[in-house]
């Protein structure tokens, strides 16, 4: 039998799973053209990893992931 820990990689982080889901919900998807709200889910998305992740260097390369992604 082979166990599988999905959470081995999983990065500490200071977010609940119901500020998260808080976060997730501010996004106002109102205003965006419906091509474009998977794109900005998944920007809100990161922005939110960004500011919560412990580890600094993944919280770098995220932010600066997605600064480059928005510059396009």
């Amino acid at each position: 039998m082979l166990v599988k820990n999905p959470q081995k990689n999983a990065l500490k982080s200071s977010i609940t799973p119901q500020q998260f889901g808080k976060a997730m919900a501010e996004l106002d998807l109102s205003a965006i053209p419906e091509h474009r709200k998977q794109q900005a889910v998944m920007d809100h998305l990161a922005k939110i990893m960004a500011g919560t992740i412990h580890d600094r260097s993944v919280a770098i390369e995220i932010a600066a992931s997605r600064l480059m992604r928005l510059k396009k």
